[in-house]
């Protein structure tokens, strides 16, 4: 479902340094931004009440009323799904004696309901055509080179693993420099999967701009739809999270990005079939001998 905050994360990397700083903290404080005036949040934005009228329009709403009841309707669409996720899961923790949730619980909970709401939205802006084209471009791959910006390097060592139980043409490569000589050095048949929150590392543009010229396939994981790295890929899987780049380390990032990358295996898996389960087995039987 796409709701203001989509709309305002798909226009972020277009947005003024202004209307950036009300996105931000629009973000930051989601859970309380639709009941805060037009005055409240032009001050902890910083900018002028003029400036969040115009961020507004610039978004396509007529008035801030409008933008915030908007929010308003995305907010508790956000709260009924971590709620039900919630439910699922057994409920929001253990109580103490007297019935009341104790003060770690409480935290635990409120930890819980951030990664709950990074992998709801990661489910919402995945798109099935995507994933699928995304699987055909790797099984189509004669080498699959994974690369991480900023954190996303942990998810993309964690994701080489999880390929390398089907196949080993899926290579990790752990440093800028390495990326740069395989871009260089790769063409036709080689494919990029790059795990980008923002999508706008200046380096790692100039990367996948070369990549590209020399006919290298590109599938990006990211969580803005409209960044600079998003522009050269030739399959965007959208992922969940804090929305503020400034806060792409969280580790409820890496969560939402390790959840695109397994059902991007598991699609994988559905479409190499036999040789994949045969390959999984032979891995398995390997295995088998370092367990005690």
């Amino acid at each position: 479902m796409y709701n203001v905050f989509d709309k305002m994360t798909a226009h972020y990397n277009a947005m003024s340094k202004a209307n950036r700083k009300i996105a931000n903290y629009i973000f930051r404080n989601k859970d309380s931004i639709h009941y805060m005036s037009i005055t409240k949040l032009a001050e902890g934005s910083g900018v002028a009440v003029a400036t969040v009228t115009r961020f507004c329009r610039d978004l396509g709403f007529s008035s801030f009323n409008a933008f915030r009841l908007e929010m308003a309707k995305a907010q508790n669409a956000r709260t009924i799904a971590i709620e039900a996720a919630e439910k699922a899961a057994g409920g929001e923790g253990a109580e103490n004696g007297d019935g009341e949730e104790s003060a770690f619980d409480g935290f635990l909970t409120r930890l819980y309901k951030q990664y709950a709401d990074a992998l709801w939205k990661t489910k919402e802006m995945l798109r099935e055509e995507e994933v699928e084209k995304a699987a055909a471009i790797l099984m189509g791959a004669k080498r699959v080179f994974l690369v991480g910006r900023g954190g996303g390097y942990v998810a993309a060592k964690a994701a080489s693993f999880r390929f390398l139980g089907i196949s080993t043409k899926f290579i990790c490569v752990e440093d800028q420099y390495a990326e740069a000589i395989y871009a260089s050095q790769g063409g036709e048949g080689d494919v990029i999967l790059c795990l980008s929150y923002t999508g706008a590392h200046r380096s790692g543009t100039g990367v996948l701009r070369m990549a590209k010229e020399r006919g290298i396939r590109i599938v990006l994981v990211t969580h803005f739809a409209n960044s600079p790295e998003a522009v050269l890929a030739d399959a965007v899987l959208l992922c969940g999270g804090i929305e503020d780049p400034e806060q792409s380390l969280e580790l409820n990032v890496k969560s939402s990005q390790m959840f695109v990358i397994d059902v991007l295996f598991r699609k994988y898996c559905e479409a190499d079939g036999a040789r994949a389960a045969e390959y999984q087995i032979q891995v398995a039987e390997t295995l088998k001998e370092k367990v005690l």
